[in-house]
């Protein structure tokens, strides 16, 4: 039978009959006549009526897969003369994946997809679809870094996108990449946009914003930290979530205990997992902030039983980590074993205090440049810009 046979619905054999070896005859084909134009343009007509059919006629999944992938593999001599084609089934071929739970082989078949070809203009709305759903896919695959480089691409084009709910799936994209890498308050930050957002259900918005409250909870303590905890305890929707105990603690710089830690982990059970190394960091570290509120000083091994009983080796590297990044204000006394806190009023105070010392390094600079510019004007008068007869230096 011919390709030109089986578009023909009266003539085609009943589905039940197809097989992938009868695909493989009926495709053999394809090249051929293609000595001019018309030739090449019937042979993509009625390729791209094939694909129609076979979406249409409801095959078994794994064939169709198996069919459009030898489609592909015979096409693939002549890519650039059947595009078209190639893009229809391996559009198909996602679609088909996708509804399997195969999400790799459906993101490859995107990829696949030729989005910069000369010979088919697309438009950048369509590129930013794929580029988007590609994400999607490598994200459902737990490939962050795949998902990644897709929406690399797309950011370049999203100010083309076609309304705001091609921008929020963007923005979701890009909280989910952001939350795989332990980019917390990135994720944060596109978690609560999304959570704003009228184009969502109100079980999605809401989904949205205790994702958002997760990552401001276990991302490292500083000021931005602390502003993303003052924005999400603000929002009276998150009254009623039961991640809003740990989340008002730890806004108000409170010590957390066991026990408030074990229901926080019973309420992220039913959100998704998190990192227990990650939950770990970031509980130490707010205590760590919280105890130098309270306490002027303390021994590192009154500290290490403070934060859960860890080793004091441990809560040493914590406390000199967090002083070098300018988290913590305090020194340790290595002779007594004592960390000596600073009292700061609040996380931001810390920032300042980064701030005032970046300022004094300015200013230092500064100050030698000054000193170096006389001492050379002082030996070399004729390189003074004052001079009333200036003359080239020679240093």
């Amino acid at each position: 039978m011919s390709l030109t046979t089986f578009l023909q619905e009266d003539d085609r054999p009943p589905v039940q009959t197809w097989t992938l070896a009868y695909f493989d005859n009926l495709l053999r084909p394809i090249g051929d006549d293609l000595s001019d134009s018309a030739g090449l343009t019937q042979q993509r007509t009625q390729l791209g009526l094939f694909v129609d059919v076979l979406r249409a006629s409801g095959p078994d999944s794994a064939l169709e897969i198996q069919v459009l992938e030898l489609l592909l593999q015979k096409l693939q001599p002549r890519a650039l003369s059947f595009e078209e084609v190639v893009v229809s089934a391996r559009e198909r071929l996602a679609d088909l994946y996708e509804s399997t739970g195969q999400w790799i082989p459906a993101a490859r078949a995107l990829q696949g997809i030729p989005l910069d070809s000369a010979h088919r203009p697309n438009s950048n709305t369509y590129k930013l679809a794929v580029y988007i759903r590609q994400a999607r896919l490598f994200l459902a695959a737990h490939d962050p870094l795949s998902a990644e480089l897709g929406l690399n691409r797309a950011a370049s084009l999203i100010y083309d996108c076609e309304g705001p709910n091609q921008l929020l799936q963007f923005k979701l994209a890009q909280a989910r990449v952001f939350d795989s890498k332990h980019k917390f308050l990135e994720a944060q930050t596109k978690y609560y946009d999304a959570s704003l957002a009228t184009q969502l259900s109100e079980d999605d918005r809401m989904s949205a914003l205790s994702r958002a409250m997760v990552c401001a909870i276990i991302a490292s303590t500083g000021p931005q930290r602390t502003r993303a905890l003052a924005q999400l305890f603000k929002d009276d929707r998150t009254r009623t979530s039961p991640l809003f105990p740990m989340l008002e603690k730890m806004y108000h710089g409170g010590l957390i205990q066991n026990t408030e830690i074990v229901a926080f982990r019973h309420a992220l059970a039913e959100l998704g997992e998190v990192d227990p190394a990650v939950l770990n960091q970031a509980i130490w570290e707010h205590n760590l902030i919280a105890a130098s509120q309270i306490y002027t000083d303390m021994t590192l091994d009154h500290l290490a039983r403070l934060l859960g009983d860890i080793p004091v080796e441990q809560a040493e590297h914590m406390v000199s980590r967090m002083i070098t990044q300018d988290r913590l204000p305090a020194v340790i006394n290595r002779t007594d074993r004592l960390v000596l806190f600073h009292q700061q009023t609040n996380i931001d105070d810390i920032a300042d205090v980064s701030l005032r010392r970046y300022d004094d390094q300015i200013r230092n600079c500064c100050l030698l440049v000054d000193k170096i510019a006389e001492t050379i004007q002082t030996k070399y008068p004729e390189c003074d810009p004052k001079s009333s007869t200036p003359k080239p230096c020679s240093l």
